[in-house]
């Protein structure tokens, strides 16, 4: 198993992290190679803000374009998740301003976790784990102080970033494909934006199916590589070899691994029973959002420090407010068109294996070797004592351990919204 898990798409992290902290300061010369680089950043930098008044005039024509046709929709009955996504847009503007695709994708998630965390929250005392938690942003707006969860992350320099949310009263350095968490020894599975970053998905659900009795995640269909604006052009003027191919390297490059809808429900329910099950946010408004990203020079979040910093500031009213209609008037849309090019699935579920809940706050970890049970953080089995730091615990696999550290001179790195 652990095998194939290391040809995971998901281990691309892992050079990542062993990135950050190897990486070192270098001391720069003042020569004409630097004067050189230095002058094409900061012309780069000077064609980035020049895009930023197409960026506004592309969100005031896209507003007045789908007014315009909803002139002419006899009938506009939005889904109840629909009506209460346009509530949460306000939430996300500062953090992701004029990038329509995360905001509409979260707004949208925001709405589906609220209306079905609630009837899974009072049925459990405790329990509850996050897995792939990121630097917490999405986390603090699902959660409340009184739920005290535990948040598992591969990545220390993100997880380190959730020091400041009360909600979270436990934080594990950890594999997420497959937590070391005994069975049955959690209540409650949260995970966000993480599943299409699996290959292995049919043993990572088994994982998790026997770990928790509920769970509540999501999952990118195919048709998120599809969407991006190159491939979709691309097919759209019959192009469609190519826009495979473009679709294939978005994917790679995101480190995502997409399959059909058909595909993941059929995989979901070989380990769950569905309590709940939604699509949203069709290709066409995913491509329509990608323009945005495209004037951004980006693809999916965070937004660019440089135009975020520029546009929240002498620009913030101005910001806001077209961030907001074009979210609403995006999301409205969304509400009318049929579900079979859906980018986005969320499901709360019931596991087939677990049928008790855990008692209390804490979680029963194990060690990731042998999976015999911790004692605070040493396995008394094969006698590994499990190192903690900065209020992480790293509760990794031998081969992992080697591969990530955590230096606290680069706790800040990533920064705080960073996802």
């Amino acid at each position: 198993m652990a095998d194939v898990f290391e040809r995971d798409v998901n281990r691309g992290y892992v050079r990542f992290i062993r990135s950050i902290s190897s990486s070192s300061k270098i001391k720069k010369r003042r020569n004409l190679l630097s004067l050189f680089l230095f002058s094409i950043h900061f012309i780069g930098n000077i064609v980035k803000l020049g895009f930023i008044p197409l960026l506004y005039l592309y969100g005031i024509i896209l507003i007045f374009w789908i007014r315009f046709k909803f002139t002419f929709t006899k009938k506009w009955q939005p889904s109840q998740l629909h009506q209460n996504a346009l509530n949460y847009i306000p939430e996300f503007i500062s953090q992701y301003p004029m990038h329509l695709y995360p905001i509409i994708a979260k707004s949208l998630e925001m709405a589906f976790i609220k209306e079905n965390i609630e009837s899974i929250t009072r049925d459990i005392q405790g329990g509850i784990v996050e897995l792939a938690i990121g630097d917490g942003t999405f986390s603090s707006r699902i959660f409340s102080e009184i739920d005290k969860i535990t948040g598992f992350d591969l990545n220390p320099y993100s997880l380190i970033q959730t020091k400041e949310y009360p909600h979270i009263s436990q934080r594990i350095v950890a594999d997420c494909l497959n937590p070391p968490i005994r069975s049955g020894g959690a209540s409650f599975i949260v995970s966000n934006n993480f599943l299409h970053h699996i290959t292995n998905k049919k043993e990572t659900l088994e994982h998790w199916s026997a770990i928790a009795r509920y769970a509540l995640f999501n999952e990118n269909t195919n048709y998120w590589a599809e969407g991006w604006s190159k491939p979709y052009l691309l097919r759209l003027i019959g192009l469609r070899r190519l826009a495979h191919k473009a679709s294939d390297r978005i994917a790679n490059h995101s480190l995502q691994t997409l399959w059909r809808k058909t595909d993941l429900g059929l995989l979901v329910r070989r380990f769950y029973e569905i309590r709940k099950e939604e699509t949203f946010f069709h290709e066409k408004i995913f491509f329509l959002s990608s323009v945005c990203s495209a004037l951004l020079f980006c693809y999916g979040p965070p937004t660019p420090a440089l135009q975020k910093w520029v546009m929240n500031g002498v620009f913030a009213p101005l910001t806001k407010r077209i961030t907001y209609y074009m979210a609403k008037a995006l999301i409205e849309y969304d509400a009318i068109l049929p579900r079979d090019r859906d980018v986005f699935i969320c499901w709360s579920v019931e596991s087939k294996q677990v049928k008790q809940n855990s008692i209390g706050d804490r979680i029963g970890l194990v060690c990731p070797d042998c999976c015999e049970w911790l004692q605070g953080n040493r396995c008394q089995h094969c006698q590994r004592t499990f190192e903690e730091k900065d209020g992480m615990m790293f509760l990794l696999p031998k081969k992992l351990t080697e591969e990530i550290s955590f230096k606290q001179d680069k706790a800040d790195i990533l920064g705080k919204e960073h996802l």
